[in-house]
């Protein structure tokens, strides 16, 4: 659900993405259950390439390492 999603941390979030990217490796799921994964896992990525981000912006303030 959602509200899980926005309660991981970064690291649990790529162990998500690990599980997805494990379940959409296989055969058995159907349409459905592939589209839900899918959507699931771009918000997640997106949600940790800002993270990302935010921490590259903040490390690097004003151009220089802080």
């Amino acid at each position: 659900t959602l509200k899980r999603k926005i309660d991981m941390n970064f690291d649990e979030k790529i162990q998500r993405l690990k599980e997805i990217c494990r379940l959409l490796s296989g055969d058995s799921l159907s349409l459905e259950d592939t589209a839900k994964l899918y959507k699931e896992g771009m918000t997640i990525s997106d949600d940790c390439l800002a993270a990302i981000n935010d921490m590259r912006a903040e490390l690097f303030k004003d151009g220089e390492a802080q």
